[in-house]
């Protein structure tokens, strides 16, 4: 069910009482990867090799440390157990990938996502350090675009993504530039 409603625009939001609650936001925030916004301080950090940047060394880490973010009112995260098995599975079958920041021996930020298509659905990132979630963007969006990958869907507007050259679609924009690329 996962691998088909992403390209259509809808992803799990949250769970409640166990029941999924999915979504097609609007407006929606999206990015290309050849758009990657780089600040003159993050050039910097990339060049000095502040971060040694990896792809799918660790990925339940990497969701786990996005689940450990309080969000929303109730200071909870919409990344339950349940949501994690479903993306490590998705992991193992090759669709669901993460982009880590190291520091030696330890995690300091990454984000996770799914790769259908043409597109990288992006679910959530972290920072455990300043800096490392957007290095870890910055480092995977170039590796994304050498892929092929023509669109990430941020999903949801943050001042955050449009720091990195994240842009807002009315969704019905958002669904046709996303039909095009299946």
């Amino acid at each position: 069910m996962v691998k088909r409603a992403y390209p259509k625009g809808i992803f799990p939001w949250f769970e409640q009482e166990g029941f999924i609650f999915w979504f097609c936001t609007h407006p929606r925030m999206l990015m290309q990867p050849s758009e990657v916004y780089v600040s003159k301080s993050m050039r910097k950090v990339l060049r000095d090799e502040t971060f040694q940047i990896r792809q799918n060394t660790a990925f339940e880490q990497v969701m786990r440390a996005c689940s450990e973010i309080p969000r929303g009112r109730e200071n909870e995260s919409w990344i339950s157990e349940r949501f994690i098995e479903v993306f490590l599975a998705l992991h193992q079958e090759g669709v669901a990938h993460s982009a880590e920041a190291w520091v030696g021996n330890e995690l300091v930020g990454g984000l996770y996502g799914l790769k259908i298509g043409q597109v990288f659905y992006g679910e959530s990132m972290f920072a455990r350090q300043s800096n490392a979630s957007k290095a870890a963007y910055i480092e995977y969006c170039r590796a994304l675009e050498v892929e092929g990958i023509k669109l990430i869907d941020c999903q949801v507007p943050s001042e955050h993504l449009n720091s990195l050259g994240g842009r807002i679609l009315p969704k019905n924009h958002f669904l046709q530039l996303l039909a095009s690329l299946q």
